[in-house]
């Protein structure tokens, strides 16, 4: 899947120059956006300074905007139905955006993965703003240009993190402006949202097994608790207050299903030298978790953190040292935390889990090998039904897909919705069909692209393969082939077409010392679709090596499956072999 982490992929995109950067459209007046606006005259004058507290002021606010951003409470890119507050105001659904109202404008920011989407989802109100495109400002940069002296940029702080907050207190200072918060509780979204939005839903926690985790992730007695307490006295600090809801999930070793596609508990977590806190709304803590935690663990409501914080820390706890990611903390909690216990480092959690011991390595290559199953027989069965004139829409596609991997152990759900895009479609990064009569259709003249990915108890997977179901043509096998070479350099490059068709080719990797990767990703790459002649000797025994390998692993798995056998071998011929 597309990233919005430059390190995980290469984004070669082609757009049509003849767009401008920045859409202009002529205004007319939703009633939301009314809503929102009417709404603004209702926020409290709590004006947040330099040092990010929140402090009450006598003074009106004279608010200007609201800024509304994708993330949670807890800086997630994937956020439950409840947080899609960006998408509820503006219509665009995409994973990553923040949007701005003013009283007579609306506007929207996304990056590159999104331009098209946002073209088709936005209504005439608002101006789309392409991140990274020449003249098109930043946040930042348009409210240090856009607010008058006096003006406020209204925030939920609750919503914000500490890093972006710093940035919009900076802006704003510079056009003598303020940045303020409203009460926690009191979102102007939610506000005008009411009893349509979605409600918080109880999480039901569950525990990982050792047998998935290698053992040393048993909750606060094993390993994680041990290095995230070393950490903590390395930097001379007391506590450390979690936010990040995968931090969380493997630090206390739990799972649950509050955000669609994602494994995770919405929740807390404050964890000191001696004790840690899990605050959370569980719909029941069964047996098997409070066994699980046992007395190492307490467990409390999840709105009361910031009370916790405070009651814990107001009296300026002597010696106490209370560490925050400034990336991942919102201001809400950041500015519960006296000035000065805070302390402000990288997640130390996000560091040590990243490192994965050799269970759970194992695990993820595991799951993968069972994905590999399920999409050869899904390739297979899709070119079989196109060959027999059978009428495959993307839906169905997506569908058909998720069966095969609901027959693999250990398979839980999606790891994100599928993106089934046929020609053009394709060309839309983050492109999602669900209405069956209006998606596109699989065809003989089409490129499809398949980006999908399954959660498994013992590992996470996210693949993309491209596939002609007809013969494709010499530009598109020429794209293809140096996506090719991207992949076997960079391991997620994209080509994308507008109007046209997407090529993306993706697999996971191990990283491995001393300093290689070890691809656990095992799918076939279209043959077909690669011009050996445009491939160095290396590529192509890079891809030679890579198909023996899923052969070999995948072939015993198959055995039950002639046609998806069948299909196997002939995609991991050698290269060079007609």
């Amino acid at each position: 899947m597309a990233s919005s982490n430059g390190a995980r992929a290469v984004v070669l995109s082609h757009f049509d120059q003849s767009r401008p950067a920045v859409d202009i459209v002529n205004y007319s007046m939703s009633p939301t956006l009314d809503k929102i606006r009417r709404a603004f005259g209702g926020i409290a004058p709590r004006v947040l300074d330099k040092e990010l507290r929140i402090q009450a002021s006598d003074a009106p606010a004279r608010v200007a905007a609201l800024l509304i951003e994708s993330e949670d409470a807890h800086g997630s890119e994937y956020v439950s139905a409840r947080d899609k507050r960006r998408a509820f105001v503006s219509g665009f659904d995409g994973s990553a955006g923040t949007a701005l109202i003013t009283h007579d404008q609306a506007y929207l920011w996304t990056d590159g993965r999104y331009f098209l989407q946002a073209e088709s989802q936005l209504s005439k109100e608002w101006t789309l703003m392409r991140q990274l495109q020449k003249d098109v400002p930043t946040v930042e940069e348009w409210v240090e240009a856009n607010l008058k002296a006096g003006d406020a940029l209204a925030i939920d702080p609750l919503l914000t993190s500490v890093a972006t907050a710093r940035r919009l207190v900076e802006s704003a200072s510079k056009a003598k402006a303020s940045i303020v918060c409203c009460e926690w509780g009191q979102n102007v979204v939610d506000q005008v949202w009411g009893a349509d939005q979605p409600p918080r839903v109880p999480s039901d926690l569950q525990v990982l097994g050792d047998h998935f985790t290698g053992g040393l992730l048993n909750c606060l007695t094993g390993s994680s608790c041990a290095q995230v307490r070393a950490d903590l006295d390395k930097k001379k600090a007391t506590a450390i207050v979690l936010t990040a809801l995968d931090d969380i999930a493997w630090m206390f070793n739990v799972r649950g299903s509050d955000v669609e596609f994602n494994p995770v508990v919405i929740s807390y977590a404050l964890v000191t030298l001696s004790s840690a806190t899990l605050f959370v709304d569980a719909k029941e803590l069964t047996p098997e978790v409070l066994a699980h935690f046992g007395s190492d663990v307490q467990v409390k409501p999840y709105d009361s953190i910031i009370a916790e914080v405070r009651s814990t820390y107001a009296a300026g706890t002597p010696d106490a040292t209370i560490l925050v990611d400034p990336a991942q903390c919102n201001v809400a909690i950041f500015s519960a935390i006296p000035l000065a216990l805070r302390k402000e480092s990288p997640s130390i959690v996000l560091r040590q889990k990243a490192f994965k011991n050799p269970v759970e390595i194992q695990g993820m290559k595991n799951a993968h090998l069972r994905d590999g199953v399920a999409q050869v027989k899904f390739f297979s069965w899709l070119e079989e039904a196109i060959a027999a004139g059978e009428v495959i829409s993307e839906v169905a596609a997506d569908k058909k897909q998720q069966e095969f991997r609901q027959q693999m152990e250990h398979y839980k759900s999606l790891s994100f919705g599928t993106i089934s895009g046929s020609g053009p479609n394709g060309a839309i990064i983050h492109y999602h069909a669900t209405d069956e009569a209006k998606c596109g259709r699989i065809t003989t003249d089409q490129v499809y692209l398949n980006d999908s990915g399954a959660q498994y108890l013992d590992g996470t997977t996210d693949v993309t393969r491209t596939v002609h179901l007809g013969q494709p043509t010499a530009h598109e096998i020429h794209c293809f082939t140096h996506v090719l070479k991207a992949h076997i350099a960079l391991a997620t490059p994209g080509y994308y077409e507008d109007g046209a068709f997407g090529i993306r080719i993706e697999s996971l990797m191990v990283v491995v010392e001393f300093c290689t990767f070890e691809t656990i990703t095992m799918i076939p790459i279209q043959r077909k679709f690669i011009d050996a002649s445009v491939l160095t000797r290396d590529e192509i025994a890079w891809v030679d090596a890579y198909h023996a390998e899923v052969r070999a692993k995948l072939s015993p798995l198959l055995q039950d499956a002639p046609s998806a056998l069948a299909y196997l071998e002939r995609e991991t011929r050698p290269l060079e072999q007609q």
